[in-house]
């Protein structure tokens, strides 16, 4: 006879829980393109959920509001995938503040920038422009500035204890520019509305990043 404890235990299932986890990522790739296509408040969950093929209500259970799927797409896209694992904890951003050499530093997140604006830059712009008549999605717009900063806080952060730093730069200055010249909105401007090839995005990214902050 089992105990009340044993009857409590939560029933587990990996074939469960790995079928959820391919629901919500086809999810979310079915919400990116319309997004981007339609605009955040031409998409319903509706919309996604019939792209997605499953039911509204099983958008709604994964997510809840439009918002919060909004604001998981962001995480997963910049990220490339849905592990719950921070930037600042990831490889790719690891290998570039471990990088000795400032200059070389540099030219690592120039490319590291570029991929993931590449994955990120449409989705960017819907975010933007519907933050400003979504009070809730102006919210997610200014959390998303405040993480962008802190990553680029450690990055300068980095720099001026290598002692790479141009005279007279500061950590908070440095920080400030680096969030501009690798905002995924400079990238749209370039890529998207003026065509530049990421080949060149990059290589102009790198060149600007160290003339402007290198000694």
């Amino acid at each position: 006879m089992k105990s009340s404890v044993e009857s409590r235990r939560p029933y587990y299932s990996p074939r469960r829980q790995e079928q959820a986890r391919l629901t919500r990522r086809a999810i979310l790739e079915a919400a990116l393109p319309l997004f981007v296509e339609r605009g955040y408040a031409g998409t319903s969950l509706a919309d996604i959920a019939q792209a997605a093929g499953v039911a509204l209500k099983t958008v709604q259970a994964v997510f809840g509001t439009k918002p919060k799927l909004l604001s998981t797409l962001w995480d997963v896209t910049v990220v490339g995938d849905d592990e719950a694992i921070p930037v600042a904890e990831r490889t790719w951003f690891r290998e570039v503040m471990e990088e000795p050499d400032a200059r070389r530093q540099l030219e690592l997140g120039a490319r590291v920038a570029t991929r993931i604006k590449h994955r990120v830059g449409a989705l960017t712009e819907v975010i933007r422009r519907a933050a400003q008549a979504d009070p809730e999605i102006g919210d997610l717009w200014q959390l998303f500035q405040d993480q962008f900063l802190e990553n680029q806080t450690m990055i300068a952060e980095s720099l001026a204890a290598k002692g790479a730093l141009r005279d007279g730069l500061d950590v908070a200055d440095a920080a400030e520019m680096l969030w501009t010249l690798n905002h995924p909105s400079v990238y749209y401007l370039l890529v998207q509305e003026r065509g530049w090839s990421e080949e060149r995005y990059e290589r102009w990214l790198a060149d600007v990043f160290v003339h402007q902050l290198l000694s």
